[in-house]
């Protein structure tokens, strides 16, 4: 099937997504709160044997006990590290957590998946009892990396497990990557419109995935393989076009070095066309080598990337470079000290920006069990305006890197999980506490993940 054809399937009328077939049925009163829920058919408790109904129904004890992740100061967590690390309740939910993960090895496949059904209702009645609705909430998107691949057999196997509170599991899928190794920085930070984009490890070439149907395009070919290339995908809201846009440098020169010293070329794809664009514009930044620091994230119709100090340039203030797709425009936005001390050391994070209520917003972590989010929006007269929100994440999170950040659409939850974390966190923004639930039992340890919406 041609290329234009494929990527219409995707994206202009993509199949409805279905799941598990079958009538309702209560599951048993011992499995649940007095909260009222249904699940589907093969969620039936008949289906479960005593030893797998003991580690599903588990659950809700472990939840009682543990499901409010509790408050600490930063002495308080220190003391806590002094003599021994985790309080008892916590120490108590990683040991139940590793029993459920010895159990689910001893499960075949059909028995695994009902696991994940059954959680998920679990979650969802966990989410009710805190006065959280789930009907808005947009489904979660797990991937994980079960084979690398290598220059020998140069295939590598990403796992997409697709689910919500309100839907259930709603899917799995693999996707077979034959274009060299891959690692966890290649995977995508986020969809955009349901779709990912995949770039090789060199970043040569990518492609457009989408993980509900498990549809995918061919691999796309950069055009310019010799030049250091920066590949970020966005959505044209003007045309209704995704678009894949490349800058390729001819100098790694990075943060601080000027267009003179480095010639860049930024080039459009628009998918579906199946057509190249050079464009007349060029980043009034240069982006050189294309450390994390510089990793694309899409919000609104405008690709950002940050831009930090480095040892070899520590006088450069931080920036964020916008690229907007429909006008086809870079524009610099200063990062004022109020919001990052220039005096302050930067250690690596895996989130440089992320999205808060439809607007991009900076990340500044801070050691003292606290992450900062300043917002910022573009006002009537074309000055920028920034608005803090202090982010209390989890004792045991102190100085955890790899984390997904996510504000869930349309509420006043932040989703909050790190890479090697076998459960999600839902922080409430008004009342800024978390509730934790170990949603994937098959996650081994230190095995990395990443969880996004979708």
């Amino acid at each position: 099937m041609a290329m234009r054809e494929i990527m219409k399937k995707i994206i202009i009328s993509p199949p409805k997504i279905r799941f598990m077939e079958g009538g309702l049925r209560k599951v048993p009163a011992r499995c649940f709160s007095s909260s009222s829920t249904t699940v589907t058919e093969d969620r039936r408790s008949d289906h479960l044997n005593n030893k797998e109904a003991i580690g599903v129904c588990d659950i809700e004890k472990i939840l009682e006990i543990g499901s409010k992740v509790r408050k600490r100061t930063f002495p308080e967590w220190c003391e806590e590290v002094r003599y021994g690390g985790s309080d008892e309740v916590d120490s108590m939910w990683q040991n139940w957590v590793h029993s459920s993960h010895q159990l689910w090895k001893e499960k075949n496949q059909e028995e695994q998946r009902k696991d994940l059904e059954i959680r998920w209702t679990y979650l969802k009645d966990l989410l009710h009892r805190e006065g959280i609705d789930t009907s808005i909430h947009r489904p979660l998107l797990s991937m994980r990396i079960i084979q690398h691949g290598n220059r020998e057999s140069k295939e590598g196997i990403v796992e997409f497990k697709i689910g919500s509170p309100d839907k259930g599991l709603v899917s799995i899928n693999r996707l077979v990557l034959d274009r060299g190794s891959y690692s966890r920085w290649t995977l995508p930070r986020q969809s955009v419109n349901g779709l990912l984009c995949f770039r090789t490890f060199d970043d040569d070439a990518f492609l457009i995935y989408n993980p509900i149907t498990g549809e995918k395009s061919p691999w796309i070919e950069i055009n310019n393989k010799q030049a250091r290339n920066q590949i970020a995908f966005g959505f044209d809201k003007q045309t209704n076009e995704h678009k894949v846009i490349c800058i390729s440098s001819s100098s790694n020169s990075g943060l601080g070095s000027s267009n003179n010293q480095v010639k860049e070329v930024v080039e459009v794809f628009t998918v579906g066309k199946n057509t190249w664009r050079r464009m007349d514009v060029v980043p009034p930044i240069a982006l050189g080598v294309g450390d994390d620091e510089k990793v694309p994230y899409y919000v609104d119709g405008c690709i950002y990337r940050r831009f930090r100090p480095d040892v070899f340039h520590p006088w450069v203030r931080e920036r964020i470079l916008r690229f907007d797709i429909a006008t086809e425009k870079f524009r610099i936005i200063p990062i004022p000290d109020f919001v990052v001390d220039p005096e302050r050391y930067k250690f690596s994070q895996t989130v440089e920006l992320t999205e808060l209520d439809g607007c991009i917003a900076v990340l500044n972590w801070i050691r003292e069990l606290k992450i900062i989010l300043w917002k910022f929006r573009e006002v009537a007269d074309g000055n920028i305006e920034w608005i803090e929100e202090v982010i209390d994440i989890p004792p045991h999170w102190n100085g955890k890197y790899d984390m997904s950040i996510e504000a869930l659409t349309g509420t006043r939850q932040i989703l909050l999980h790190y890479e090697d974390s076998d459960s999600i966190f839902y922080y409430n923004r008004n009342t800024r506490e978390s509730i934790r639930f170990p949603i994937w039992p098959d996650r081994a340890e230190y095995q990395w993940e990443r969880i996004i919406q979708v």
